[in-house]
Protein backbone atom coordinates (compact mmCIF):
# COMPACT_ATOMS: atom_id res chain seq x y z
CA UNK A 1 0.00 0.00 0.00
CA UNK A 2 1.61 3.55 -1.01
CA UNK A 3 1.23 6.38 1.58
CA UNK A 4 -0.68 8.11 -0.71
CA UNK A 5 -3.79 5.62 -0.41
CA UNK A 6 -3.30 5.81 3.28
CA UNK A 7 -2.99 9.01 4.30
CA UNK A 8 -6.55 9.37 1.99
CA UNK A 9 -7.72 6.29 4.36
CA UNK A 10 -6.18 8.47 7.69
CA UNK A 11 -8.16 11.68 6.32
CA UNK A 12 -11.74 9.70 5.47
CA UNK A 13 -11.46 8.23 8.87
CA UNK A 14 -10.91 11.65 10.65
CA UNK A 15 -13.33 13.54 8.73
CA UNK A 16 -15.39 10.53 9.49
CA UNK A 17 -14.68 10.84 13.64
CA UNK A 18 -14.82 14.99 13.25
CA UNK A 19 -18.61 15.03 12.11
CA UNK A 20 -19.48 11.77 13.98
CA UNK A 21 -18.05 12.31 17.32
CA UNK A 22 -20.18 16.14 18.42
CA UNK A 23 -23.39 14.39 16.84
CA UNK A 24 -22.84 12.14 19.28
CA UNK A 25 -21.70 14.18 22.04
CA UNK A 26 -24.83 16.59 21.61
CA UNK A 27 -27.00 13.62 22.35
CA UNK A 28 -25.84 12.61 25.14
CA UNK A 29 -25.91 16.00 26.33
CA UNK A 30 -29.47 16.57 25.00
CA UNK A 31 -30.24 12.88 26.62
CA UNK A 32 -28.84 13.72 30.09
CA UNK A 33 -30.82 16.83 29.97
CA UNK A 34 -33.83 15.26 29.75
CA UNK A 35 -32.86 12.41 32.26
CA UNK A 36 -31.98 15.64 34.78
CA UNK A 37 -35.25 17.39 34.08
CA UNK A 38 -37.28 13.81 34.48
CA UNK A 39 -35.16 13.06 37.85
CA UNK A 40 -35.83 16.65 39.74
CA UNK A 41 -39.64 15.90 38.70
CA UNK A 42 -40.08 12.52 39.64
CA UNK A 43 -38.30 13.56 43.03
CA UNK A 44 -41.08 16.55 43.20
CA UNK A 45 -43.76 14.25 43.10
CA UNK A 46 -42.70 11.66 44.97
CA UNK A 47 -42.46 13.94 48.11
CA UNK A 48 -45.66 16.06 47.12
CA UNK A 49 -47.47 12.74 47.51
CA UNK A 50 -46.20 12.38 51.08
CA UNK A 51 -46.76 15.56 52.06
CA UNK A 52 -43.90 17.55 51.71
CA UNK A 53 -43.73 21.30 50.99
CA UNK A 54 -41.33 21.75 48.21
CA UNK A 55 -39.24 24.53 46.95
CA UNK A 56 -36.56 24.43 44.32
CA UNK A 57 -33.45 25.82 43.02
CA UNK A 58 -29.92 25.52 41.16
CA UNK A 59 -26.55 25.44 42.72
CA UNK A 60 -24.12 25.75 39.99
CA UNK A 61 -26.90 24.39 36.94
CA UNK A 62 -27.48 21.44 38.62
CA UNK A 63 -31.36 21.18 40.65
CA UNK A 64 -31.66 21.03 44.21
CA UNK A 65 -35.26 20.22 45.87
CA UNK A 66 -35.82 21.29 49.68
CA UNK A 67 -38.47 19.86 51.55
CA UNK A 68 -40.25 20.28 54.72
CA UNK A 69 -42.92 17.99 56.68
CA UNK A 70 -43.33 18.75 60.06
CA UNK A 71 -40.42 19.08 61.96
CA UNK A 72 -38.09 16.84 58.84
CA UNK A 73 -36.37 19.32 56.54
CA UNK A 74 -34.55 17.36 53.26
CA UNK A 75 -32.54 18.44 50.56
CA UNK A 76 -32.05 16.04 47.83
CA UNK A 77 -30.01 16.31 44.11
CA UNK A 78 -28.48 14.19 41.74
CA UNK A 79 -24.99 12.91 43.30
CA UNK A 80 -23.06 12.61 40.56
CA UNK A 81 -19.56 11.14 41.15
CA UNK A 82 -17.26 14.18 40.37
CA UNK A 83 -19.74 16.43 43.26
CA UNK A 84 -19.90 13.67 46.39
CA UNK A 85 -17.45 16.00 48.19
CA UNK A 86 -19.20 19.03 47.63
CA UNK A 87 -22.63 17.49 48.73
CA UNK A 88 -20.99 16.41 51.86
CA UNK A 89 -19.27 19.81 52.76
CA UNK A 90 -22.77 21.58 51.90
CA UNK A 91 -24.78 18.68 54.53
CA UNK A 92 -22.27 19.31 57.43
CA UNK A 93 -24.69 19.28 59.86
CA UNK A 94 -27.24 16.99 58.31
CA UNK A 95 -27.59 13.58 58.12
CA UNK A 96 -26.46 12.35 54.46
CA UNK A 97 -27.66 9.17 52.37
CA UNK A 98 -27.82 8.30 48.91
CA UNK A 99 -31.07 6.64 46.78
CA UNK A 100 -29.43 4.37 43.98
CA UNK A 101 -31.77 1.82 42.60
CA UNK A 102 -34.62 2.29 45.65
CA UNK A 103 -32.40 1.89 48.29
CA UNK A 104 -31.15 4.50 50.87
CA UNK A 105 -27.01 3.65 51.09
CA UNK A 106 -24.80 5.63 53.67
CA UNK A 107 -22.17 6.15 51.27
CA UNK A 108 -22.26 6.69 47.04
CA UNK A 109 -22.24 3.28 45.40
CA UNK A 110 -19.64 5.15 43.34
CA UNK A 111 -18.66 1.84 41.49
CA UNK A 112 -21.90 0.52 40.59
CA UNK A 113 -22.93 3.49 39.65
CA UNK A 114 -20.36 3.89 37.76
CA UNK A 115 -21.00 0.07 35.72
CA UNK A 116 -24.50 1.14 35.46
CA UNK A 117 -24.14 4.94 33.49
CA UNK A 118 -21.35 2.51 31.32
CA UNK A 119 -23.95 0.17 30.77
CA UNK A 120 -27.01 2.59 30.35
CA UNK A 121 -25.11 4.36 27.57
CA UNK A 122 -24.25 1.12 25.83
CA UNK A 123 -27.73 0.52 25.48
CA UNK A 124 -28.75 3.90 24.34
CA UNK A 125 -26.39 4.01 21.69
CA UNK A 126 -27.84 0.85 20.54
CA UNK A 127 -31.58 1.95 21.14
CA UNK A 128 -32.41 -0.78 23.31
CA UNK A 129 -33.55 1.13 26.35
CA UNK A 130 -33.63 4.83 27.31
CA UNK A 131 -33.57 4.14 31.49
CA UNK A 132 -30.95 5.53 33.84
CA UNK A 133 -30.75 4.78 37.45
CA UNK A 134 -29.57 7.91 38.85
CA UNK A 135 -27.78 8.08 42.43
CA UNK A 136 -29.93 11.49 44.82
CA UNK A 137 -28.48 12.41 47.52
CA UNK A 138 -30.80 13.19 50.53
CA UNK A 139 -29.43 15.61 53.39
CA UNK A 140 -32.22 14.97 56.49
CA UNK A 141 -32.16 17.01 59.14
CA UNK A 142 -34.63 16.86 62.15
CA UNK A 143 -36.69 13.93 62.82
CA UNK A 144 -36.83 11.89 59.09
CA UNK A 145 -37.99 8.80 58.35
CA UNK A 146 -36.10 8.72 55.28
CA UNK A 147 -36.48 4.74 55.21
CA UNK A 148 -39.90 4.98 55.03
CA UNK A 149 -40.29 7.75 51.53
CA UNK A 150 -41.38 5.16 48.13
CA UNK A 151 -37.95 5.75 46.75
CA UNK A 152 -38.61 3.44 44.06
CA UNK A 153 -40.56 5.94 42.46
CA UNK A 154 -37.16 7.73 41.39
CA UNK A 155 -34.93 4.44 41.27
CA UNK A 156 -35.46 4.55 37.20
CA UNK A 157 -35.50 7.62 35.28
CA UNK A 158 -36.29 7.13 31.44
CA UNK A 159 -35.73 9.76 28.88
CA UNK A 160 -39.16 10.31 27.30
Amino acid sequence: MNSTRVLSIITVVGLLLLVTVPLKLADRSTAKSTLSRNLHQAIVAMLASQGFDIKSGNIFGDFVVDAQHDACHLQLREAKTFNVDAIKNASKDARLAFEYRGEIWESHPTLRAIISENWNRFKWHFKMDNSWSPVVSVAAKGTCEIGALPWQRIATVRAD
